[in-house]
């Protein structure tokens, strides 16, 4: 083993740290940040191994995400793509043929084409969980491709980075049913009835506990609680309901102006 392909492999390690930094990030600024620094690891690695498709491929990456990061930075965060986008994506993938041709060396040595022009499609279109769903077949090509130029700590690493985009899709996964369950969940707007009495006194008290300095508050007396559901000497109550579960009401407010002596 030469010291040669020591550093090599160390320059591989740099590489997926920042790797698996992209697949645990939520901004798309951060992720292209972050695959730069890795990409810069990579290109170093691949001269020590003599993997010149690999190094053609790093270097049109680094040269792409220079161009997203000052794009994102000019013109701000954008969720659409436009004409300029398609062009800069188009201008990518030829640069990405052409080189393929001139460092041929094998179907083997096109894998980092193949991942290459994949990652950038990720990172070119908007989409934080579209790029970590990407992140495993991506992934797998790149795998073929360290195997290829026999880099150990490349096979090592893929396997923990696939792992890590796993990790990452489920996160986003998680993220996105919650925000749908929070879309389906339609608070309805009623009067409380006098059959959730003990619902709405159990939130009452939930609510008051959870006050700062709740001890300045005057506790309730009785017949606030009797009053509350006497609709001929006042108001009636509304309150917000999740299926039949009472979650919010303003009584809470209206009845602590007593406690507080106003």
């Amino acid at each position: 083993m030469t010291i040669t392909y020591i550093l090599s492999q160390v320059f591989i390690l740099i590489n997926y740290a920042f790797l698996i930094m992209t697949y645990q990030s939520k901004s798309r600024k951060h992720i292209l940040i972050f695959n730069f620094c890795a990409l810069s690891a990579t290109a170093i690695s691949y001269i020590f191994l003599s993997a010149y498709s690999g190094l053609a491929m790093a270097i049109i990456a680094i040269i792409r995400n220079i161009i997203f990061i000052i794009d994102e930075k000019k013109n701000g965060k954008s969720n659409k793509n436009g004409t300029k986008d398609y062009i800069i994506l188009a201008v990518l993938y030829a640069i990405s043929i052409i080189s393929a041709i001139f460092t041929y060396n094998g179907i083997l040595s096109m894998m980092s084409v193949v991942a290459t022009m994949l990652y950038t499609y990720s990172v070119w279109q908007k989409s934080t969980k579209v790029y970590k769903i990407l992140g495993l077949p991506i992934g797998i090509i790149w795998l073929i491709y360290n195997i290829y130029i026999m880099s150990i700590f490349g096979i090592i690493m893929e396997a923990v980075l696939a792992i890590s985009a796993i990790i990452g899709y489920v996160k986003e996964r998680k993220k996105t049913e919650i925000k749908n369950e929070d879309k389906k969940r339609e608070l309805i707007y009623k009067k409380i009835e006098e059959k959730d009495k003990k619902q709405l006194f159990n939130l009452i008290d939930t609510v008051l506990k959870g006050l700062e300095n709740s001890e300045y508050f005057i506790p309730y007396e009785q017949w606030e609680f009797d009053s509350m559901f006497d609709e001929k000497n006042y108001a009636p109550l509304y309150g917000a309901y999740d299926k039949e579960k009472l979650v919010r009401n303003g009584s809470v407010i209206h009845f602590s102006r007593y406690a507080l002596g106003f």
